[in-house]
C-alpha cells in the first residue's frame, strides 16, 4: 500500500502515450545522432533517461532533486498522506542524512496516538546514533563525519526479533534482539523535530535529509528505488517554512548525478577473452 495521493487511469494513460511517442522520436534520430557523436548510444540512453526520470509519477511527485534542510528544531516537516501509516510486523526505513554542525538531531520520528511514544525514530550527536523501537532506544556508538552523506537504513522483523540498523549500503549492520511485536497504524510521522522536544541547554545541529523512504519488508532496496509504504513525494509533506527544502541538482538521483554518468568514460573490460565496454 503506497501512501500518496489516488491513481487515475486517464493520468497514468496520457504518461504511457507521452513516453512512447517519445521513445520513438529518440529512437528515429539515433542514426543521426551517431553521425555526430562518438558515443551516440550513450547520449541515446541518456535522452531517454532523462526524459522518464523528469515525468512526474502518476500517483505524486518523486524528489529527485529535493532535500530537508533542517536547522535544529525550528524546521521540520510533517506526514500528511491521504492513508494512514498501516501495522507493520516487517519494516525497512532508509534516510540519507548530512550532518552540517555539532549538536544532537533528529533525522526522523512515528509516535503512536494513543501513547505518544516513539514507535521509530532515528537520532544522534557526535558519539553516537540511537535507534527508537517500540518506546525503547537503542545506542549505537557511531561518529558520523560531518559535511558527508550517510545512507542509513533501519530494519525490524517481528518474527525472528531482529533489529538491525545499517550505514553505508551493507557495509556497516548493527543488530540487536527486541521484543516480538507489531509497529502500530495511525501514528504522526515526522521528519526533523518540533521545538517542544528540544531540550534546553542542548545545542542542536543543523542538518539535511533525502530520500526518506518506507517499505513493508526487510530487504535491500536501490538508490533511488521509492518506498511501497511512504515515498519521498513532495504531494504528502507539508514543510514548516520554504527554506526547509532545498532544489539541488547534483543528489545522487538528481540530474545533474545522472550527467556525470552520462558523461563518464568508457572504460574497455575483458570478458573471456573478448573486449567489451562499460560505463
Amino acid at each position: 500500500m503506497k501512501l500518496r495521493a489516488g491513481k487515475d487511469p486517464r493520468v497514468q494513460d496520457v504518461f504511457r502515450r507521452i513516453t512512447h511517442e517519445v521513445t520513438r522520436m529518440l529512437y528515429k534520430h539515433s542514426k543521426h545522432l551517431s553521425g555526430r557523436y562518438k558515443k551516440s548510444k550513450h547520449h541515446f540512453v541518456w535522452f531517454l533517461c532523462l526524459w522518464i526520470h523528469l515525468l512526474p509519477q502518476a500517483d505524486g511527485f518523486f524528489m529527485s532533486d529535493a532535500k530537508a534542510v533542517l536547522q535544529g528544531c525550528d524546521d521540520h516537516w510533517t506526514f500528511q498522506g491521504q492513508s494512514r501509516m498501516p501495522v507493520l510486523f516487517q519494516t525497512t526505513i532508509c534516510v540519507n542524512i548530512r550532518v552540517l554542525s555539532q549538536g544532537t538531531w533528529t533525522a526522523f520520528s512515528y509516535v503512536s496516538a494513543p501513547t505518544r511514544r516513539y514507535e521509530l525514530a532515528l537520532q544522534g550527536d557526535q558519539n553516537n546514533l540511537y535507534a527508537w523501537l517500540l518506546g525503547v532506544r537503542h545506542q549505537f556508538t557511531v561518529q558520523l563525519t560531518a559535511q558527508r552523506w550517510h545512507h542509513i537504513c533501519l530494519r525490524w522483523d517481528a518474527f525472528s526479533k531482529s533489529f538491525s540498523l545499517t550505514i553505508g549500503g551493507n557495509s556497516e549492520v548493527y543488530q540487536r534482539t527486541a521484543i516480538a511485536r507489531a509497529i502500530p497504524s495511525s501514528g504522526s510521522l515526522l521528519l526533523g523535530c518540533q521545538p517542544n522536544e528540544a531540550s534546553p541547554g542542548v545545542k542542536m545541529a543543523t542538518t539535511e535529509l533525502y530520500l526518506f523512504r518506507i517499505w513493508d519488508d526487510v530487504g535491500d532496496h536501490k538508490a533511488c528505488e521509492d518506498g511501497t509504504v511512504i515515498g519521498w513525494d513532495s504531494q504528502i509533506w507539508a514543510i514548516t517554512r520554504a527554506q526547509a527544502r532545498v532544489q539541488d541538482y547534483t543528489l545522487q538521483c538528481g540530474i545533474e548525478h545522472l550527467r556525470k554518468k552520462r558523461d563518464a568514460p568508457v572504460i574497455p573490460s575483458f570478458i573471456n577473452g573478448r573486449e567489451s565496454s562499460q560505463i
